[in-house]
């Protein structure tokens, strides 16, 4: 799903006339990059998210594949992918390198990794097919990084129990409204059709360009759809078209960014 969704942002970026001008060949330079951090770590400056002062850090090919994907959440942190590879293939490692650091400070506040793992080491990880999984894995940016790392931690963490019917989907006839982001690198919208054949009664509705997260490029849209979906409690003629016309924000050009014009 990641790499569905990096292929898609490296597609959009080649068809955009200003994007592919600006980053022409950014597919080769990614691989560049990759093969770069394989042969070992960089050095490189950062602003410490925590302290706000300048320091230096061993910044790794995990770390980098780890904010690569993180990016591709969000339509807002996307549009920055190629510049990120831009710089990077150039030797220029502190701007991927300093919004990994923050993303991950961020998770480390804001996610709990106990309850987290007490969920997914329980009812998600036990059921996965490592062989197939690894071999799906096999030339995709990430490779086994995520599923290793996974893995690993609930090879020792405490694990729940469940019904042995868990999984057992059921069809309901509840009005359900599904909202799924095209460039979903997390759950795409096959997660969200395959759902909607258990809730008959649904709207599935995916949006353009989106990720994984609202965003606050559209979430003034969402805000109505959902109002409206609670206040007349049926998908039937509801109106959802403002979903459709939310476009991806623009790459974030290197030319812009340097000489301080950021608007684009």
């Amino acid at each position: 799903n990641t790499e569905a969704a990096l292929e898609r942002l490296l597609s959009d970026c080649a068809m955009d006339p200003d994007c592919s001008s600006d980053y022409p060949l950014l597919r080769l330079k990614l691989a560049q990059v990759l093969d770069r951090l394989k042969q070992g770590p960089v050095t490189v400056p950062i602003t410490n998210p925590i302290t706000g002062e300048y320091e230096q850090v061993v910044f790794t090919h995990n770390n980098f594949i780890h904010g690569m994907r993180s990016m591709l959440y969000s339509s807002n942190t996307s549009r920055w992918i190629p510049v990120f590879i831009h710089w990077a293939a150039g030797g220029l490692f502190s701007p991927i390198a300093e919004y990994t650091a923050d993303y991950l400070y961020w998770v480390n506040e804001e996610i709990m990794d106990g309850m987290y793992l007490c969920v997914t080491c329980t009812e998600t990880i036990p059921y996965i097919d490592y062989e197939e999984a690894r071999a799906q894995a096999q030339g995709t940016f990430m490779g086994t990084y995520r599923l290793d790392q996974q893995k690993n931690a609930c090879d020792w963490w405490v694990k729940g129990e469940h019904p042995a019917d868990f999984h057992q989907m059921y069809v309901m006839d509840i009005p359900s409204v599904i909202l799924s982001g095209e460039n979903d690198p997390v759950t795409p919208p096959r997660y969200g059709e395959e759902l909607t054949s258990y809730l008959p009664n649904s709207l599935h509705a995916v949006i353009p360009n989106a990720g994984h997260g609202l965003g606050t490029v559209w979430e003034d849209c969402f805000d109505d759809v959902v109002a409206q979906f609670i206040a007349q409690g049926t998908v039937e003629g509801l109106d959802a078209s403002c979903i459709d016309q939310h476009v991806r924000p623009p790459f974030v050009s290197w030319r812009d960014y340097e000489t301080g014009n950021s608007d684009r």
